[in-house]
């Protein structure tokens, strides 16, 4: 199990030291769009869906991915799948 050095819930702006900023950046755009509103639903996403709605649990995935992939490689073997 991994464990994230901040908030899920608050997570930096700018990603931290290390992680793949491309990554980040683009879980950090679906978790801002993606945020409760007074009746603690998406905002986003259609009416009465729940929050945390599935968009904003992939983001909090993504931000955890992100400090994961150090660096791709330069080519993906062709037998393998790309592991996301």
């Amino acid at each position: 199990m991994f464990i994230a050095p901040f908030d899920l819930d608050n997570p930096p702006a700018d990603p931290p030291e290390g992680a793949h900023p491309l990554v980040w950046r683009m879980a950090q755009a679906i978790r801002i769009a993606h945020q409760p509103d007074s009746t603690a639903c998406c905002v986003t996403c259609r009416v009465s869906v729940a929050w945390p709605c599935a968009p904003s649990r992939l983001a909090a995935r993504g931000l955890l991915l992100a400090l994961r992939l150090r660096q791709a490689p330069a080519r993906w073997p062709s037998n393998q799948r790309i592991p996301w």
